[in-house]
């Protein structure tokens, strides 16, 4: 991409980000007393998404001729999620 096309979506994709961040603080604020347990069977779901997912953006990428590289954050926080899900195995609701 050419141009100051590139430098538009990054800041949008900050502001974006910004966004979201104050609009959960806002929210946290709101609802302090409501405090719940984290479910790790989410987490244990989310890492079974993840792996497949990270390792067919890995094999896609590089037979388009881009680094296969691209694909290995998915790929390890799929692993990570899996690790933390079956570590509180006992904690799942």
């Amino acid at each position: 991409m050419e141009g100051p096309l590139p430098y538009v979506i990054a800041i949008l994709a900050i502001l974006a980000t910004i966004g979201v961040v104050i609009v959960l603080i806002a929210w946290k604020k709101r609802n302090p007393e409501k405090v719940s347990e984290t479910n790790f069977r989410v987490f244990f779901i989310i890492g079974i998404i993840l792996i497949p997912v990270g390792v067919g953006s890995m094999v896609a990428f590089q037979r388009m001729g881009a680094p296969f590289f691209i694909g290995i954050p998915l790929f390890t926080m799929g692993v990570t999620y899996l690790i933390m899900g079956l570590a509180n195995k006992d904690k799942w609701r």
